[in-house]
């Protein structure tokens, strides 16, 4: 039985409410005690959900209109014997960002006791819009994350447990019965607490006046440190108290000491500014402990730069400040409605009316997403593991409903991100469901005629064109990977329609190639490289390679399948396409390849070699002069998003493309890693790119783990699941070395050192699977034993 059928869909009236609305709902049952109670609830858009003022740690995905999630959670240990409470409260967002649609706002909920239904919504159902919670203010954090919130914390929360009598009846939402509701595959998100934060700055500020946002509020306050002479103050007065403040004391976030903040200064300042580093980049929930007179205004920031000596609150038009008005005393307050990401948190506080203050906790309760048990990699080199651990902690930042972009600015699910984000996972986790969902839900994004939108889950205006064929790659990927065909049956028309569609739209200058189209919002993004980061003409380079490499990659699923449909025709035009591109953008005088065809204007771009090479589509006679180019570096270098196809464009080409990789890839990974950054950047330059906006999280750039699974213990796929697997190693100047690679069946463990005539390979794998050994020339084998359980 699917409880959630037995609810209607609620909310406060029919028809239009508007944007940015919160209300609250509640409903008083009884239980005895003699069952486990399950509780089923979907909602748009974000609920946080309490039974007897507990909050249940579950949450809404973001789903597409009509076609929502549900999720179940056993709530037994919450409830009590007689009257009971589930209180829930909804944020209706009602706007389209990146990450959500507007849709139509409801709640759906049931309690069941095994087979009885304690509590179901209807028209039963008490509500109101919230007065914690200010509504319709509409003020974005960004076009991707929603909006900005304000917490009246004056407003008692009591209708939580008790009392209500004075509220109105909910209504039922018309049409409701043609949605489809599922039960969530992604799994529940897992709350850690706080961690401890260290108190870095700290001084008085003098605001001038409120400006249009909080953030800008926050950014044009005038700040002065102040000596560090605050005493601390202990949350339990029979701990001893005595004792100075000094830089870099913890902000405990449980049952732990705060610091009073000095009396304000007659007439130099009208508040204060406290900034806690939470020591390593976090994704969670805002959270904030402190205690204040009545009316007190402290303003959330958040972020992951601090270079400044202030978080970066409001940054090219993006809103990272957050409110927060206080009641007398002590004031708890966690905000889950929306995540947040950084490793900084900054408050503002002002309004205090000359009262004490005392700051005992700001941060994040970190939020994630439940893995299986990582694969180990280890070498005598600690600093190559140490990029490698960074890497992995990037990736498991960036994956929460689905695979993120970067979770402080956008949290979007891109097709191109993605595609590294899960090949680079294969090699951690291999996690298949997880994939599975994300690429379901960019799947369902298709315009029905030839491209993906630009994100997965959201209504965008603008698409990128290599981004759609990729996801054709990350389909057959995910076959070879998981050994599930499923994914790519259900797609299958899909990808043959998009295929057929760029094949009906040949180059106009070059026979033999193809174009992205010319209608309004097509985006000719390859990465954010120069004229990469928008290329204009009509014969391009990028699209035409990344469409070969999908038409082969169709190719490979059709035959999987047993699928002679649009083979020949697939095989035939990838292979046009290969053979044109590789002598039209081929630069004789500059011996490089190019992203246009070759003319004055053309600059030579690393990423443009390394997809042709990864792609096979340079003759041999060719290799000496890119390697040149990129040795003496006459190229634009490589951004950090395209360093899968770097990666495979050296190992393919011959010894000495293969002994330039991994000095390469160090070179760009180790001084981020050594500037004591605990996640991977988004481009090279950090910080300072996109309007000192920079990502110092995106998980694009994580490909460490691939690196090392994939070429140092030299682990691939050769049919779906790992049936039959490759076993290459490449020493790249190591003595030895060690790893697990994840399959379906159970952990690969690959150990291999340098013997006197090469290398002595031991590989322990499922007796379901069957080790393919290879070797470079450069690289010998010596021994290989492998050892099935």
């Amino acid at each position: 039985m699917t409880f959630i059928s037995e609810a209607k869909c609620i909310w406060q009236c029919t028809g239009e409410t508007g944007a940015d609305r919160y209300i609250s709902f509640f409903k008083d049952f009884s239980y005895t005690g003699s069952d486990e109670v399950t509780l089923t609830i979907a909602a748009d858009s974000t609920y946080v959900v309490r039974i007897n003022g507990t909050r249940c740690p579950i949450s809404q995905l973001a789903d597409r209109p009509g076609d929502y999630t549900y999720s179940a959670f056993d709530v037994t240990g919450m409830l009590r014997q007689g009257t009971n409470r589930i209180a829930v409260e909804v944020h209706f967002i009602g706007a389209d960002f990146l990450t959500i649609f507007r849709g139509t706002p409801f709640l759906r909920a049931a309690l069941c006791a095994g087979e009885t239904i304690l509590a179901a919504t209807d028209e039963t159902w008490s509500c109101r819009e919230s007065r914690e919670m200010i509504s319709g203010r509409n003020e974005r954090v960004s076009n991707q994350l929603g909006f900005t919130f304000v917490c009246d914390g004056r407003v008692s929360p009591d209708w939580i447990t008790s009392g209500g009598e004075d509220w109105q009846k909910a209504v039922e939402v018309p049409g409701w019965k043609q949605w489809n509701f599922t039960l969530r595959r992604v799994p529940r998100l897992l709350e850690s607490p706080g961690p401890d934060a260290a108190l870095v700055h700290q001084g008085y500020l003098f605001r001038e006046k409120e400006w249009e946002t909080p953030a800008l509020t926050c950014y044009h306050d005038y700040a002065h440190p102040f000596a560090p002479t605050l005493f601390y103050k202990a949350m339990d007065p029979s701990q001893n108290v005595d004792g100075y403040f000094r830089l870099k004391h913890k902000l405990k976030a449980e049952n732990g000491f705060g610091f009073a903040l000095n009396p304000l200064p007659d007439g130099a300042a009208n508040g204060y500014y406290v900034v806690a580093d939470l020591g390593r980049e976090t994704v969670g929930f805002l959270s904030i402990q402190i205690e204040a007179p009545e009316n007190t205004v402290v303003d959330i920031c958040h972020g992951e730069h601090l270079t400044d000596g202030r978080v970066r609150a409001a940054v090219g038009g993006r809103n990272f400040s957050d409110r927060y008005i206080c009641h007398e005393g002590m004031n708890t307050f966690t905000y889950c409605h929306r995540r947040a990401g950084g490793r900084y948190v900054e408050l503002h506080i002002t309004n205090t009316n000359g009262g004490a203050v005392t700051v005992y906790y700001a941060g994040m309760l970190p939020l994630d997403l439940p893995l299986p048990q990582k694969a180990e990699f280890d070498t005598e080199d600690r600093l190559l593991q140490k990029v490698n651990e960074v890497s992995i902690d990037t990736l498991r930042l960036c994956m929460h409903e689905h695979y993120e972009d970067c979770p402080w600015r956008e949290q979007g699910l891109y097709a191109y991100d993605s595609r590294n984000q899960i090949l680079y996972g294969y090699y951690v986790w291999g996690n298949y469901d997880f994939v599975r969902a994300a690429l379901d839900l960019l799947g369902k994004s298709f315009d029905g005629e030839r491209y993906l939108a630009l994100t997965g889950n959201a209504k965008c205006g603008f698409t990128i064109p290599v981004f759609t064929l990729v996801w054709i790659t990350e389909i057959y990927e995910y076959t070879l990977y998981s050994g599930d065909l499923s994914l790519y049956l259900k797609w299958k028309d899909q990808i043959d329609v998009i295929l057929k569609r760029a094949l009906a739209e040949p180059d106009t200058e070059t026979k033999g190639l193809y174009h992205p189209g010319t209608r309004e919002g097509i985006w000719s993004f390859c990465e954010w490289t120069g004229r990469l980061a928008g290329l204009k003409g009509t014969s391009q380079a990028p699209y035409n390679v990344y469409l070969c490499e999908s038409l082969r990659n169709a190719v490979k699923l059709h035959e999987l399948a047993g699928d002679a449909e649009n083979i020949v025709t697939f095989r035939c035009a990838a292979e046009e396409i290969a053979a044109v591109a590789g002598r039209v953008f081929y630069n004789e005088a500059e011996g490089r390849y190019d992203a246009l065809l070759p003319g004055a204007l053309n600059e030579g771009y690393e990423h443009i070699q390394a997809i042709m090479l990864a792609n096979e589509l340079v003759t041999e006679e060719k290799l000496p002069s890119i390697l040149a180019n990129i040795q003496e570096k006459k190229l634009r270098n490589i951004d950090l998003s395209a360093l899968y196809y770097l990666c495979s464009a050296c190992m393919k080409s011959g010894p000495e493309f293969r002994k330039l990789l991994l000095p390469y890839v160090r070179s760009i990974m180790e001084p981020i890693v050594l500037s004591g950054a605990t996640s991977l950047w988004e481009t090279r330059t950090g910080e300072d790119d996109f309007d000192n906006g920079g990502s110092l999280c995106h998980a694009w750039s994580s490909v460490m783990p691939y690196l090392c699974g994939g070429f140092l213990l030299g682990v691939k796929p050769l049919t779906p699941g790992f049936r039959t697997f490759e076993v290459k190693p490449y020493d790249a100047g190591l003595t030895h070395a060690s790893g697990e690679i994840p399959t379906p069946e159970g952990m690969i463990r690959i150990t291999w050192a340098k013997g006197a005539s090469g290398l002595r390979v031991t590989v322990e794998h499922p007796a379901a699977l069957t080790p393919v050994p290879a070797e470079y020339p450069e690289c010998p084998v010596e021994s290989f034993e492998h050892k099935p359980y």
